[in-house]
């Protein structure tokens, strides 16, 4: 199959690996290979593992392993190609093998492994949201995203126990959604509530929005 491949792919030498192993070793091998291939069904699994056994070629115990071992690898691929376009969390990458039956032994094995690779980084990510969503998003907003994408209240507390959204930010927002309009009080009313469903702070909003009145005759207090 591997020499077919190469011919088809052009290549004059196909790159190999000469492992000196007993018989026992090459079953684990070609069991573990076999399948991790993306189209072995249920039933192909099942009569591979009951021929090992009837065969002798490897006890419960040693089975029990080789299908751990492949299972892992399997799961490592598949999360891998998950991440490959964006950064994720622990907890989507757990929902995620979950969801394609992997059961949590394998998950934590992946996600031990995953971070000790440093594949896997919420810390990271949450520094990555804020970058990419703190100019539209205040503090509240933030941190209910970042909630729900699994991450621990001790670091969103961390994150957020000295962060302050930046004015100018919140005064574009609400410059853009005036534009063309009368500062008016029901206009400047309604670009409050736009700012405050972004997420900023009471205290952050009443500041804007006072720069922002045409006069004083009305409190936002």
């Amino acid at each position: 199959r591997r020499k077919k491949a190469a011919v088809l792919a052009g290549l004059k030498e196909i790159p190999v690996i000469v492992l000196d192993v007993d018989d026992k070793k090459i079953v684990e091998i070609a069991m573990a290979e076999n399948l991790q291939r993306e189209n072995v069904s249920p039933i192909e699994e099942v009569k591979a593992y009951e021929q090992i056994l009837e065969n002798n070629s490897l006890n419960e115990e040693e089975l029990s392993r080789v299908i751990f071992e492949s299972e892992c690898q399997r799961a490592m691929g598949k999360a891998a190609k998950y991440m490959a376009k964006a950064l994720k969390t622990t907890k989507q990458i757990k929902d995620y093998l979950k969801t394609k039956g992997y059961d949590g032994n394998v998950v934590d094995y992946c996600i031990a492994k995953l971070g000790e690779y440093n594949y896997l980084d919420d810390e990271a990510y949450v520094k990555a949201y804020i970058k990419d969503k703190g100019s539209t998003c205040g503090v509240h907003k933030l941190r209910a995203g970042l909630t729900k994408k699994g991450i621990s209240s001790k670091l969103l507390d961390e994150t957020f126990e000295s962060y302050e959204s930046n004015l100018d930010d919140i005064r574009k927002l609400a410059l853009k959604k005036l534009a063309n309009k009368p500062r008016t009080y029901e206009n400047l009313s309604k670009t409050f509530a736009f700012l405050s469903n972004r997420g900023f702070e009471y205290d952050d909003i009443k500041r804007v929005i006072n720069e922002l009145r045409e006069n004083d005759d009305e409190s936002w207090d």
